[in-house]
C-alpha cells in the first residue's frame, strides 16, 4: 500500500477491557491489539482445534449513500461493483491515476448503500481519495471508523458457536457474504418467539455478520463491543476455546524451525507497521544464527513487491534465482 498516516499507534476501543483481563497489549497492523491473554500456544490450539475469538479493530469503516453510488465506487474500484446483490461483498483494489494499487478494500453492498471496509492505519489518506472524484456525482461519502468495531470467531467449531448464538448456518453462505443479525446475549439460552419483544430486545445485540473462510466476523456499533466480547467469550469457552491475541499468529514463535534460507522484503511505499513487522522478522530470524536476506523495494508498495517475484529481472525474481544458484537470463529460458 501507498498510502502512510502517522507511525502513533491507534488506540482500539476494547483496549481498556483487555488490559484490566491482563492481556499484554502490542501494536498490530497500527492499532493497540493484544500480543496474548496469558499463554500464546494455548490460543493457537484454540484456533487449531475448536474456537478462538479474535479482536479485529484495525478496521476502518466507509459508507457510500445516493443515486450514483455504484456508478462512482465502479468506476474507481476494480472489481465488479455494479452487479453486487445485497447480502454480498467482494474484494476490490483502490487505484491511483497512473495504476499504482493504493489500497485493498472490501465491498459490501445494500439496498440503499454500500458499505466499505479497510484499515485504520491509512483510514485518514483513504477518506481524502475516496471522497476527492465525487464532484458531479449523486453521492455522500460517510468516514464511520468511530462507529463500529469486529470481532471475530475462527477455527473448526466456529460456525457451531455462530448458529448457537445467532442461527445462521454459516457453511451455506459464500466466501464475504453478509446478514444483519442479532446476537443473543444470555449465555444460557437463545432468544426464543416465548419472550416478550421488550425482553428479545434487551437480549440481543445487533452485529453484522460476515462470512469468511476460517469463520464470520461481527461488525457493531462501538457502544455495544464491549457486551458483544463478553458475549462471544462465554460462547468459545463452552465450545473448549477462548480468546486469542495475536502473538499466536506470529511466525517468530516457530523461528527454531528454519531449516532454510529465507528472503524478506518490503517497499517502501507500504505501510509503516509492514515495513516494521518486516524488519523485526529478519532482526529475529538474524539474531537465531538463521540465513536470511532483507530486501528493501524503493518506490514500490505491497502489491507490486509481488509482481516483481514474476520476472527473473525483478528484485524478488532475482534474489531467488540467485539462492537457487541461477542468473536471471538462465531462467528465462527455462
Amino acid at each position: 500500500m501507498v498510502m502512510q498516516n502517522v507511525e502513533a499507534t491507534i488506540e482500539t476501543p476494547l483496549a481498556g477491557v483487555h488490559r484490566r483481563a491482563g492481556a499484554k497489549m502490542g501494536v498490530w497492523l497500527g492499532c493497540a491489539l493484544p500480543d496474548d491473554f496469558g499463554d500464546a500456544r494455548e490460543e493457537q490450539r484454540f484456533a487449531n482445534e475448536s474456537v478462538a475469538l479474535i479482536d479485529k479493530n484495525y478496521r476502518a469503516y466507509f459508507t457510500f449513500t445516493g443515486p450514483d453510488r455504484v456508478r462512482y465506487l465502479n468506476a474507481i474500484l476494480t472489481n465488479n461493483i455494479k452487479d453486487l446483490g445485497n447480502g454480498q461483498g467482494v474484494v476490490s483494489l483502490l487505484l491511483n491515476a497512473q495504476g499504482r494499487i493504493l489500497a485493498e478494500i472490501e465491498t459490501f453492498a445494500e439496498e440503499e448503500k454500500i458499505f466499505l471496509v479497510s484499515y485504520l492505519m491509512i483510514r485518514e489518506r483513504l477518506a481524502e481519495v475516496l471522497e476527492k472524484y465525487i464532484i458531479m456525482d449523486d453521492v455522500t461519502f460517510s468516514d464511520d471508523a468511530g462507529k463500529f468495531g469486529t470481532l471475530a470467531l475462527e477455527g473448526p467449531r466456529a460456525a457451531e458457536v455462530v448458529k448457537e448464538l445467532s442461527g445462521v448456518d454459516l457453511d451455506s453462505w459464500p466466501q464475504l457474504g453478509w446478514a444483519d443479525v442479532k446476537v443473543s446475549s444470555r449465555t444460557s439460552e437463545r432468544i426464543t418467539a416465548g419472550k416478550t419483544s421488550s425482553e428479545n430486545s434487551e437480549a440481543a445485540i445487533p452485529c453484522r455478520l460476515v462470512r469468511r473462510f476460517a469463520g464470520g466476523e461481527f461488525i457493531a456499533e462501538r457502544a455495544k463491543l464491549e457486551r458483544l466480547w463478553d458475549v462471544l467469550l462465554q460462547a468459545t469457552r463452552r465450545h473448549g476455546g477462548g480468546a486469542m491475541g495475536y502473538t499466536a499468529l506470529s511466525a517468530q514463535r516457530h523461528i527454531d524451525k528454519l531449516n532454510t534460507p529465507l528472503i524478506l522484503a518490503h517497499g517502501t511505499y507500504e505501510t509503516p507497521e509492514f515495513q516494521r513487522q518486516t524488519r523485526d522478522f529478519y532482526a529475529a530470524v538474524k539474531a537465531a544464527g538463521k540465513p536470511v536476506e532483507l530486501i528493501v523495494g524503493e518506490g514500490y508498495n505491497h502489491f507490486e513487491m509481488l509482481e516483481t517475484l514474476g520476472n527473473p529481472y525483478g528484485l524478488l525474481g532475482r534474489a531467488v534465482f540467485a539462492q537457487m544458484g541461477l542468473t536471471g537470463r538462465q531462467a528465462s529460458l527455462r
